[in-house]
């Protein structure tokens, strides 16, 4: 089974890739793609690309959706529209805070005693911040605490949970985390020293103020999105992919989208014309998520999956420093966890 680190690195640069992608045909689900009797979770799915892409699953048949939310509001708001839509489908919003470790286990142990099976989880819950805060009960910041270490977490969690609910003699169950191209951007300047040497602590200094702004921002984001990635190309290993597959998408910069909605003025203006005039419809977006999670099959297990298609990963993990950086990134998440009082992980 081929997966994404399998493939040559990436030869042309992020600017080249971004400009080809945005104008890649979009690719419709299959027609006769059926979901029925099928238990879907999306995180994140009260609005935006999360939102409509629990609309495209239960288009296709989807019996029953889970989706999260931090606002109880916005979530029975958004459960309102979706069964106003799809009122022969059961649609439930559960409680599920990216910010907090204590949140997230809960969810996953709902998971655990509600629901009989689970066919596919889609982590699609992201931020991006452009003033620079903390999360409160971590101390990290929060674009590295949702993206990256939270997103992780509960990736970790549910493995064993998509384990106990796969269907007898039935396809693997399916993990897809929601990434970005962004990453082939990422600097990751992160845990460098004045002599350009990488320092003992990789995640601190991803929590480091110092210099904050756009650029800044910009980087930290796809920084959060390379972590990620290196979590996937490590994380496949541990996973029977006759059991789980698990798989990373892109859903390319998207037109009408909420991420990155605080960006101040004149950039805000760049971006808002920049998606306007490349970016993809929210719907495209959504097509790429349900390819990701339910149309391609096992072999796309430890795969990054851009504009459809088996992508390379970022040249950094394809080298001796990227091994090193994957090694020591792993163990810094483990203590980040352990220190959190969660020890029961597998592989960690």
């Amino acid at each position: 089974m081929t997966s994404s680190i399998d493939l040559p690195p990436p030869a042309e640069s992020y600017f080249m890739m971004f400009m080809r992608a945005q104008f890649v045909k979009d690719v419709l689900p299959p027609v006769d793609l059926n979901l029925l009797g099928q238990t879907g979770i999306i995180t994140g799915g009260t609005s935006g690309i999360g939102l409509e892409t629990a609309h495209v699953l239960l288009e296709h048949g989807l019996s029953r959706l889970v989706i999260t939310t931090r606002d109880p509001d916005r979530g029975q708001a958004a459960v309102m529209a979706l069964r106003k839509a799809h009122p022969h489908t059961t649609i439930d919003a559960w409680q599920l805070d990216m910010h907090s470790y204590d949140s997230i286990q809960a969810f996953v142990e709902q998971c655990r005693s509600s629901l009989d099976t689970i066919d596919f989880t889609i982590l699609n819950a992201g931020v991006m911040e452009t003033n620079f805060s903390t999360n409160k009960t971590t101390g990290h910041e929060v674009m590295l605490q949702v993206n990256y270490l939270s997103t992780v977490l509960l990736a970790l969690l549910l493995r064993p949970v998509l384990r106990g609910k796969r269907r007898d003699g039935g396809k693997p169950n399916r993990l897809t985390l929601v990434g970005s191209s962004i990453a082939h951007a990422a600097r990751f300047a992160a845990g460098k020293d004045d002599n350009n040497k990488t320092s003992s602590r990789l995640l601190p200094a991803l929590s480091d103020p110092a210099g904050w702004g756009m650029v800044v921002v910009m980087d930290r984001y796809a920084t959060s999105k390379l972590l990620l990635m290196i979590f996937l190309a490590k994380f496949k290993d541990l996973v029977d992919p006759k059991e789980l597959t698990v798989n990373l998408v892109c859903p390319g910069s998207i037109r009408n989208t909420g991420l990155g909605r605080d960006i101040p003025g004149l950039v805000q203006m760049i971006t808002r014309w920049s998606k306007i005039l490349t970016g993809r419809c929210l719907r495209a977006a959504a097509w790429t998520e349900v390819d990701a999670a339910v149309v391609k099959g096992p072999e796309s297990h430890g795969c990054f999956i851009v504009d459809w298609k088996i992508s390379p990963f970022v040249r950094l993990l394809y080298t001796s420093d990227g091994q090193l950086l994957s090694d020591r990134l792993w163990e810094e998440t483990s203590q980040e966890f352990r220190n959190a009082g969660i020890h029961e992980i597998e592989g960690m």
